[in-house]
């Protein structure tokens, strides 16, 4: 996702958070409300019916210097048989080579997107995994998952000196 199109998303996160919505966005409704229910009934009932769902957090969790793991939750309550999963992701850093995250889906089915690299001096992660981002293991491990259920980024700073915070992460869904 270019500069735009994460820029736009923090944009809507931003105005959700203030309008104090719950941070769940669905794709874009149909023409008509009738359409749009028959769509979501159509999914419910495991129909032919294909759609997309990003749920969005801002947490600003402190990610403390060679501190314990943090964690952040959503949970995915519409059936959804995944097709694709990808993660936008928003973590101010100092010094990006000293993050580690994993992504845990329902079943405690993890990924990890990132491992810690000293080398990386880089300033702040921030990206769509994977389309911007190489993930260490491969997103496409939930594809055919239920995505029902808990969905939880853990971070954590393995190197000294400078801490992060985790600002935003979304988790967007593909459904079968």
């Amino acid at each position: 996702m270019g500069r735009a199109g994460w820029a736009g998303r923090l944009a809507v996160a931003a105005l959700l958070a203030a309008l104090g919505s719950p941070g769940c966005l669905a794709a874009p409704p149909s023409s008509t409300d009738a359409a749009a229910e028959e769509d979501r009934a159509d999914a419910r009932a495991g129909g032919d019916a294909a759609s997309s769902l990003t749920i969005t957090r801002d947490p600003d969790l402190a990610i403390p210097d060679l501190g314990p793991e943090v964690e952040d939750q959503v949970e995915v309550e519409p059936i959804c048989l995944l097709a694709r999963l990808s993660l936008d992701i928003y973590i101010e850093h100092p010094w990006r080579g000293d993050l580690v995250v994993t992504l845990v889906g329902p079943g405690d089915r993890a990924v990890r997107l990132k491992e810690f690299d000293g080398t990386d001096a880089g300033h702040d992660l921030i990206g769509n995994y994977p389309d911007s981002l190489d993930p260490v293991d491969r997103l496409d491990l939930f594809d055919g998952v239920d995505a029902r259920g808990a969905w939880t980024i853990l971070a954590s700073d393995a190197g000294p000196t400078d801490a992060g915070v985790l600002r935003s992460w979304s988790l967007n869904l593909d459904c079968q």
